[in-house]
């Protein structure tokens, strides 16, 4: 990925979606004194005859409001212009909120990922299809600039440290 930044598509027609996992806690000082979980924002592209995907955009933080969340998800969906197709959010019991007021406020192609019981407090459901895309070398991670690998090494962390890090957003 040394050949791109984040928000810059790759010469490549893409399949692109988004995911959210939301954070609970709505104060900056709370958040950051509780060490609680960061809201994400991930976009993705897919190349369909390659089937490599690209990391495209990445959005963390922690501590906002419902609507500063809501708005987070409706920017970074604009940033693509409409390329997005789907945009998947957390709909779980916190999740809910965000999944219903962003449904009843905005047109965007939202479609709700579940994740409840065993699946929730399992960090490694699902990681296993994704571990086959890394060592297969299909996962490009934006490395262009120092910029990109400072907002990349917070997710390089988490996945190198799944099951042991105190965050896994």
């Amino acid at each position: 990925g040394a050949e791109f930044s984040l928000y810059e598509l790759p010469p490549v027609e893409l399949e692109i979606v988004q995911g959210w996992d939301f954070s609970l806690v709505s104060s900056v000082a709370h958040a950051e004194k509780r060490d609680t979980d960061y809201t994400v924002g991930t976009t993705w592209g897919r190349d369909p005859k390659t089937g490599d995907h690209y990391l495209l955009g990445l959005w963390r933080k922690r501590g906002l409001t419902p609507a500063q969340l809501q708005s987070a998800v409706v920017s970074e969906y604009e940033r693509f212009g409409g390329a997005v197709r789907s945009v998947a959010v957390e709909r779980n019991a916190f999740g809910e909120i965000h999944y219903v007021g962003l449904a009843s406020s905005t047109d965007l192609p939202l479609v709700p990922h579940l994740t409840t019981g065993a699946k929730k407090a399992d960090p490694w459901q699902g990681v296993a299809s994704l571990s086959v895309l890394f060592e297969r070398g299909k996962v490009i991670l934006p490395t262009g600039s120092s910029r990109d690998r400072e907002a990349i090494e917070p997710l390089c962390v988490e996945l190198w440290g799944l099951g042991r890090e105190s965050h896994d957003d």
